[in-house]
């Protein structure tokens, strides 16, 4: 991800978002005092988005699922080993005996470019791949 020109990486955004700082709090010594400087954000916005970052945001995460309509199980999770972009589901046109359209990862550059995109990879089997993840999970050895 690029952020004012420069590339951003997400470890860095999570340090930002929980910072007591943005909020009006300083923290030292393993407790928060209000600062003397005014927050950036309100506390309330402070609160949600450090709860989305632990899990706790719940209502965000069923929007987000409620989003991805066909539910794909690896959407924007997984990234071309060639091009390193990620994989996004996209509808085919034709449907299945079921009429659920047939659905394929596509990378997002060639969403995006077309036949301009430089990744020789252009779509894969959705659901296969989801399948395939199901049963590595039923596989993996429990701790």
């Amino acid at each position: 991800m690029v952020v004012g020109g420069k590339r951003s990486i997400p470890n860095k955004i999570k340090v930002i978002v929980t910072n007591p700082l943005y909020k009006g709090v300083v923290y030292h010594n393993g407790e928060d005092y209000s600062g003397e400087h005014e927050a950036l954000v309100s506390e309330k916005l402070w609160q949600e988005a450090n709860d989305a970052l632990s899990g706790k945001g719940q209502k965000h995460k069923q929007a987000l699922l409620d989003r991805n309509t066909h539910r794909s199980l690896l959407k924007g999770i997984i990234r071309c080993g060639e091009c390193v972009h990620r994989l996004t589901p996209k509808p085919g046109g034709k449907k299945d005996r079921d009429l659920n359209p047939y659905l394929y990862y596509t990378r997002n550059n060639v969403s995006k470019n077309g036949k301009a995109a430089t990744c020789s990879l252009r779509n894969d089997p959705a659901r296969a791949i989801d399948d395939f993840a199901i049963q590595i999970g039923r596989d993996w050895p429990s701790a």
